[in-house]
C-alpha cells in the first residue's frame, strides 16, 4: 500500500505502530520540503523484503516528494510521487516540476527493472489541451509509460491520481532487427550473465576456455565409460542391449508434404535464434512465401538421410548451475544450446516418423516417460507414487534411488544410439560431415 499526504514526521512511532499490521513493515519517507504537509509512506508484507531503490536523482528534486522501493532481485521498482499543488505560499511552479519530472523519468527508464509509477500529481490529466498537461503527457508517452487510471479521482470530476507502468510496444517499435533481442532482454529484465570474475565477458579467449572445458569433459567421461566396459567385458551395443526389431524396420523416411511442414511450423514455439536469418514471428507471418522452400529442404534432408551441416551450428551459452556456486570454476556451468528454427523443424519431422515407428511396433520401454508422446515428468511421478503406495499396502519396505548422469546425452556416440534404437536396420539418417 502506498500513501501520500500522511503528514507524519520523520519519527512518529505511536502512529506508525497503530498503522502497521502484524507481519508488515511501515516505510516512512519524510524528505524534501520543510512543509509539515505531504509525506509518503509504504506499507508492505515484511516477507517481500522490499528496500529503498538507489536512484541518482532522488536528492535533486524540489517540486515533489518521492519514494522508490524495489524487490531483492531488482526486477521491479515502485515509485510513489506526491506533487503539492503550486501556490503563492510554497512558491512552487509547474514549469519546474515538469523539468524535474522529465529528468526523473529519463533516469528511471535507464534501469532494466519493470517500472511502476503512481501517486498524486495534482494535475488535471483529463484536460490534455492545457499546455502544462500536454507537456506532462508527452513525457509519459515518450518514456513508454501507460496510464492505468481511467476514472475521476477528484470530487470535481478531474483525474489527479495516476498509475503508470512501463510497457513494451513502443520500445520494440523503435528497435531495429539487430537490437530486438537486446531490447527484449532489457524490458524483460533478463539476468546478466554470470561469468568467471577473473576475465571480462568481452575477452575473446573466454569462449575458447568454455569450449575446451566442455569438450574435454565429455571426452573424459567417454574414456572412463569405455575403460569400464572393457574391464567388465561389456558391449553397450551387444545383441542383449539392442531392442528386438524383428519384423519391423525403419529403412527410410517417408516423403513429407508442404502441408505437414506447415503444421510443424505453426505448432512450434515462437522462438528465434541469433543464427536465424529472420525472426520466427516474421517467418510465420510470411509462411506462404517461404513454405515451398522450407518443405523442400526438410524433405530432401529426410529422403537423402543427411542432416545439413550448416544447421548443426548452435549458439552455446554457459549458465551457472546455482547462483551461490564458485563462478571461477568452469565445472559449475552447464552449456545451453540455442538451435536455428529450421534445424528444429527437420528434427520434429524426423521425430514424428520415428515416434510413430516406435509406437506402431511397441518398441518403447514400458516405463519411459521422456521423449514420448502423452508422457512427461508428471506420468513418471505418478508411476513412482503408485509403486510406493502399492508397496505400503503390501507392508513392504520401499527404497528409491535417483541416478543423475553427467552429460548423459553427449557421452554416447551417434552410431551407438542409432544401433540401440533401431537395431540392425539400415541407417535412416547419416551424420553429415
Amino acid at each position: 500500500m502506498f500513501l501520500t499526504e500522511t503528514w507524519l514526521h520523520s519519527v512518529d512511532p505511536v502512529v506508525i505502530d497503530e498503522c502497521t499490521p502484524a507481519g508488515y513493515t511501515f516505510l516512512n519517507v519524510a524528505r524534501g520540503r520543510n512543509d509539515p504537509h505531504g509525506r509518503i509512506a509504504v506499507i508492505y508484507k515484511t516477507a517481500l523484503n522490499l528496500s529503498t531503490a538507489n536512484i541518482n536523482i532522488l536528492s535533486s528534486h524540489d517540486t515533489f516528494e518521492l519514494a522508490a522501493v524495489t524487490n531483492p532481485s531488482r526486477s521491479i521498482c515502485y515509485v510513489v510521487i506526491y506533487r503539492p499543488p503550486p501556490s503563492m505560499r510554497n512558491g512552487l511552479k509547474t514549469k519546474e516540476f515538469l523539468q524535474e519530472f522529465g529528468e526523473l523519468v529519463c533516469e528511471l527508464t535507464t534501469y532494466s527493472w519493470k517500472l511502476h509509477i503512481l501517486g498524486d500529481f495534482n494535475m488535471h490529466v483529463d484536460t490534455p489541451r492545457k499546455p502544462d498537461v500536454a507537456c506532462f503527457l508527452e513525457i509519459i508517452e515518450e518514456a513508454g509509460l501507460q496510464q492505468h487510471v481511467t476514472t475521476a479521482t477528484h470530487k470535481l470530476g478531474h483525474t489527479l491520481d495516476l498509475e503508470k507502468s512501463k510497457y513494451y510496444r513502443e520500445k520494440l517499435k523503435s528497435a531495429d532487427v539487430k537490437n530486438v533481442f537486446r531490447v527484449l532482454n532489457t524490458l524483460l529484465n533478463s539476468s546478466p550473465a554470470i561469468l568467471p570474475a577473473d576475465m571480462p565477458s568481452t575477452c575473446t579467449s573466454l569462449p575458447d576456455r568454455f569450449a575446451t572445458f566442455f569438450v574435454k569433459k565429455v571426452e573424459k567421461i567417454r574414456e572412463n565409460l569405455q575403460l569400464r566396459n572393457e574391464e567388465s567385458h561389456t558391449d553397450v551395443c551387444s545383441s542383449e542391449s539392442i531392442v528386438d526389431t524383428s519384423g519391423a524396420e525403419l529403412a527410410d523416411f517417408d516423403a513429407i508434404t508442404a502441408q505437414e511442414v506447415y503444421k510443424l511450423i505453426h505448432s512450434a514455439p515462437n522462438k528465434s535464434c541469433l543464427l536465424d536469418p529472420l525472426p520466427t514471428w516474421l517467418l510465420m507471418e510470411t509462411i506462404n512465401t517461404f513454405l515451398p522452400y522450407i518443405a523442400s529442404i526438410v524433405d530432401t534432408s529426410l529422403s537423402s538421410g543427411v542432416f545439413p551441416s550448416s544447421l548443426k551450428e548452435a549458439v552455446v551459452t554457459p549458465l551457472i548451475k546455482k547462483p551461490n556456486l564458485n563462478r571461477d570454476n568452469l565445472k559449475n556451468y552447464r552449456p545451453v544450446s540455442n538451435l536455428s528454427f529450421l534445424s528444429k523443424i527437420i528434427e520434429k519431422a524426423a521425430l514424428s516418423q520415428v515416434s510413430n515407428y516406435l509406437d506402431t511396433n511397441d518398441l518403447y520401454v514400458e516405463n519411459q516417460s521422456a521423449y514420448r508422446r502423452w508422457h512427461s515428468t508428471e506420468t513418471a511421478l505418478l508411476k513412482v507414487q503408485d509403486d510406493i503406495f502399492r508397496s505400503l499396502d503390501n507392508k513392504l519396505v520401499t527404497f528409491i534411488v535417483f541416478l543423475d548422469l553427467s552429460a548423459a546425452l553427449l557421452t554416447d556416440s551417434h552410431s551407438d544410439r542409432r544401433q540401440i534404437l533401431l537395431g540392425s536396420c539400415p541407417t535412416p539418417v547419416e551424420s553429415a560431415p
